[in-house]
């Protein structure tokens, strides 16, 4: 069973106006994730690297990157990004 906030985004996505949608455009070149290996046990951890920090109104916001565990992605897919 689905968590009721998830269930409200899924409406808000499928019925909402286009802006509010996810990949309008499609998922992009297939053949750029056609050769990607998709982990399939447990993740491997990953090592988040902090690279900003601000306070606004008393709330504290780090942003970091990360390597992806994924392997055979471009070099354009192998980072992330979190804020905290």
């Amino acid at each position: 069973m689905t968590h009721p906030v998830d269930r409200m985004g899924a409406v808000i996505v499928a019925r909402g106006p286009d802006r509010l949608r996810f990949f309008s455009d499609g998922w992009g070149d297939t053949a750029v994730s056609a050769g990607v290996t998709v982990p399939t046990g447990p993740p491997e951890p990953i090592e988040v690297k902090w690279i900003a920090s601000e306070t606004t109104d008393g709330i504290d916001v780090r942003t970091g990157i990360f390597e992806s565990p994924a392997v055979d992605l471009p070099n354009h897919a192998r980072f992330g990004a979190v804020t905290h």
